[in-house]
């Protein structure tokens, strides 16, 4: 019988092992050593597997027929994310949505109002107003949400005119 041990951690991007192993029903007087091999890095779970150094035992005289192997569980991390939008007056610039700390390898999807989602930055150039909804997908991650707003306002016009002069006729 070979047992290996179970473990679990939060997706940190370094790899999940347990070392723990056991190997039972040798005869007395012979030896072998179970090494727990099994390796998770992205969330989900697998088997921790493992090798047998065969000491002074034969490995022909010995078949393994039951394997307890333990689960290796890396579970989902939390995303923090940070969704910035504007609020200006109107100076003919486009301004988008800022995403700060989706993790690498993630997808960025933006939706205006009711509109659909989509992987395209909204931007925003003369007066208005949007209400943008942000989700950050990544298998590693939970889900990463955030809102925020799109607006710009009038610019305030000055309209100037010249003073006003009566025309005369100096001739008489």
């Amino acid at each position: 019988t070979v047992t290996t041990d179970d473990d679990e951690k939060t997706y940190d991007g370094r790899p999940l092992t347990n070392d723990e192993a056991e190997i039972s029903g040798l005869v007395t007087g012979e030896t072998a050593t179970a090494v727990a091999t099994g390796s998770r890095i992205d969330y989900g779970t697998s088997d921790n597997s493992y090798r047998i150094d065969w000491g002074t035992a034969k490995s022909t005289n010995y078949e393994v027929t039951t394997e307890n192997l333990g689960t290796l569980n890396v579970k989902k991390a939390t995303m923090s994310l940070t969704v910035t939008g504007h609020e200006g007056v109107y100076d003919g610039s486009t301004y988008s949505v800022e995403v700060e700390g989706a993790p690498a390898n993630s997808i960025v999807e933006y939706k205006v109002g009711e509109g659909d989602w989509t992987t395209n930055v909204p931007g925003i150039t003369d007066v208005g107003e949007q209400t943008v909804a942000v989700r950050v997908t990544n298998n590693n991650y939970e889900l990463g949400t955030g809102s925020t707003t799109l607006k710009v306002t009038p610019a305030p016009l000055t309209v100037t005119t010249g003073i006003g002069i009566p025309e005369h006729d100096n001739e008489g």
